[in-house]
């Protein structure tokens, strides 16, 4: 694996307050969606109305009827905590990746892996936020045993932007992958 990094003082004075801003703004999103997991598990020891209108905002039409019980809040917290899941994996590669920017290396093999796995990651999310909301729709109602499904698929413009931007991500840490190995060969030329 190349461990070639350019050097603190190589890397650009921007470059570095950049990546500082950026990796810190990756850090607030985590420690945010942190916050809503830990919001969301109060809340379903609280019971109440509270999460079973967070269910219904995060889990879409199809358990938009549901009058929710203990069991169906545990599926539909279990269901509505994976995307986030996924998130926070996200933000984390992402906060990983500037704290490389930050000690200089940025035209690394390192670099591009992470690059390409939050592009997967971030791909990831649009399949993984209809599957989920698509599975609570089915198995809330199972837990409930009330009979009455409605199971609706929906695909909103950010699971596309997800995909899309996720390709362009993956994409671009290929071709900094290979622009990064084509670069240690000139050196080892040289």
């Amino acid at each position: 694996m190349n461990t070639y990094a350019l050097s603190e003082t190589a890397a650009p004075e921007r470059i570095r307050k950049l990546a500082a801003i950026a990796q810190g703004a990756a850090l607030a999103g985590f420690a945010l969606l942190v916050l809503v997991l830990v919001y969301m598990a109060y809340l379903l020891a609280a019971g109440g109305d509270d999460l079973d209108l967070l269910l219904r905002e995060n889990l879409g039409q199809g358990i938009a009827a549901v009058q929710f019980t203990g069991p169906a809040r545990i599926v539909g917290c279990f269901f509505a905590a994976i995307p986030i899941c996924v998130g926070l994996y996200a933000l984390w590669c992402t906060a990983r990746l500037f704290a490389g920017y930050r000690r200089g290396e940025i035209m690394t093999e390192t670099g591009a892996q992470r690059l390409s796995r939050i592009g997967w990651t971030v791909l990831a999310l649009g399949p993984v936020s209809v599957l989920s909301a698509t599975l609570a729709a089915l198995l809330v109602p199972l837990v409930l045993l009330s009979g009455e499904f409605v199971v609706s698929i929906g695909l909103e413009d950010t699971d596309v932007f997800a995909v899309v931007f996720g390709l362009l991500l993956v994409v671009v840490g290929r071709i900094l992958s290979e622009a990064a190995r084509i670069s240690e060969e000139h050196r080892s030329f040289v």
